[in-house]
C-alpha cells in the first residue's frame, strides 16, 4: 500500500502577541515542523508529499508557493515524491511559462521526483487575482496543453484568443517524460476532469 501526506501549512488562530509578530512566529514554526515531518515521512517510506497552493486562507493554509517548499524538500529528502497539489493554472494566477519553469526546476533538483496536479481554486482566491470564474475551466484546460507543450518542444510558440506567447526556448526541461504522471495526479485530486485531460496524456506502455 502506498501512503501519501498532504500539507497546507495550517497556522491556526489565535496567534499570541501583537500583529504581525505572533503571526510570523506561528508561520515559521509551522514550516519548520512540516519540513521535519516530511523528512521523517521520507525515511519511513511514504510515497508522495503534496503541497497545496492557496492564497489568503488565514489560519487554514499559509502555503502560497509550493515550488519553494518542494524545492527545499528536494535537497533534504531522497526517495519521497514531490507533489504540486495543486498548481492554480487559470491565466490570472500564474502565466503558463512560469508554471512550466518552476515545476520543471523542482523536477531537475529532485532527480525526477515531481508529480504535477492542477486546479482552478475558489471564487475567494480567483477574485483577488482577477481570474474570470466563468472562463476559468476553459483557461485551466488550455494552460495544461500549453505547459506540456513547453516541456515537450525545444522551441514553443502559441496564439489564441486568451493567450499569446512568442517563439522561445522554455528552460529547464523536466527530467521525466512530462506527461506520464499528470493523469495519475489529476485522477487522485479530481475525478470529474479525467475525460478532459485524456487528450493531453499519450497512452504509452505502463501508463
Amino acid at each position: 500500500m502506498d501512503l501519501d501526506v498532504l500539507y497546507e501549512i495550517d497556522v491556526p488562530r489565535p496567534w499570541p502577541g501583537s500583529p504581525p509578530h505572533g503571526q510570523r512566529d506561528a508561520e515559521q514554526r509551522a514550516y519548520r515542523e512540516a519540513v521535519e515531518q516530511v523528512r521523517l515521512a521520507d525515511r519511513m517510506g511514504f510515497r508522495t508529499v503534496w503541497a497545496v497552493e492557496h492564497h489568503f486562507r488565514e489560519g487554514r493554509s499559509h502555503c502560497p508557493a509550493p515550488e519553494v517548499l518542494l524545492g527545499h524538500l528536494a535537497a533534504l529528502t531522497e526517495r519521497i515524491r514531490l507533489g504540486f497539489g495543486v498548481t492554480l493554472t487559470p491565466f490570472g494566477f500564474t502565466p503558463p511559462q512560469r508554471i512550466a519553469e518552476k515545476v520543471a526546476t523542482v523536477d531537475v533538483l529532485s532527480g525526477g521526483r515531481v508529480e504535477w496536479g492542477t486546479g482552478r481554486s475558489t471564487p475567494m482566491e480567483q477574485a483577488a487575482f482577477g481570474v474570470d470564474r466563468e472562463r476559468s475551466r476553459e483557461d485551466w484546460r488550455e494552460a495544461i496543453g500549453i505547459v506540456t507543450g513547453m516541456w515537450r518542444e525545444e522551441y514553443f510558440e502559441y496564439a489564441s484568443e486568451r493567450f499569446r506567447f512568442p517563439r522561445r526556448m522554455v528552460t529547464p526541461k523536466p527530467v521525466q517524460d512530462p506527461h506520464r504522471e499528470i493523469l495519475r495526479t489529476i485522477e487522485i485530486l479530481s475525478k470529474e476532469v479525467i475525460p478532459e485531460l485524456a487528450r493531453y496524456v499519450p497512452r504509452t506502455a505502463g501508463a
